[in-house]
């Protein structure tokens, strides 16, 4: 008697099973591959914004280009020289459009100095481990939002879970201090 239930199987798939018991079947649920770019998109508060700021055709080229480049934790690390040369523009007009960006609330500067993408629009990495990570920088985007005027819908109905998910004041303090660090070793070259 086989191991596997076959009645969800194909016909074609069933028949091989049933000749070879030793092959065993295993259901996984389909990941995103390490090697492809991805990011979450909160469809409805992106729509939101722009369509409020009247984006320009340039705006989500250049809004594109950075999605498909944006690090963990919505960091754009891509110069704007390589942006205006990916796009052919100029690197003035990816400048002027970044500043733009910057002003209706898609882009933000953290305490850095870094660009990054506004977390109540879009997301690189695994939900809970980019709060838990960059609450700090979220609360920032919730507040950009707040600023611009922006009518969206948190993503996370949870101040509560967030704070579930940060360990105490001293272990975030902790992060901070690294991820500061490892920031400055990236800006000198040396990672």
């Amino acid at each position: 008697m086989p191991r596997h239930k076959l009645s969800d199987l194909p016909r074609a798939t069933a028949a091989i099973l049933d000749k070879n018991p030793d092959i065993n079947l295993v259901a996984m649920t389909p990941k995103v591959r390490a090697d492809v770019d991805y990011v979450l998109l909160f469809a409805g508060n992106f729509a939101e914004v722009a369509l409020s700021a009247k984006l320009t055709g340039r705006d989500y080229e250049v809004v594109m280009a950075y999605l498909s480049a944006m690090a963990f934790g919505n960091l754009l690390e891509m110069p704007q020289s390589a942006i205006a040369e990916r796009l052919g523009m100029t690197k003035q007009a990816v400048s002027r459009t970044v500043r733009r960006l910057e002003s209706v609330g898609i882009l933000i500067r953290d305490h850095h100095g870094a660009l990054r993408f506004n977390m109540n629009l879009v997301m690189r990495g695994r939900m809970a481990e980019v709060l838990s990570r960059y609450l700090d920088f979220f609360r920032e985007s919730m507040a950009t939002s707040v600023k611009c005027g922006h009518n969206i819908t948190p993503i996370v109905g949870m101040t509560d879970g967030l704070r579930a998910l940060c360990d105490d004041e001293e272990d975030r303090a902790d992060r901070a201090r690294a991820d500061d660090l490892r920031y400055e070793r990236r800006r000198r070259g040396s990672v």
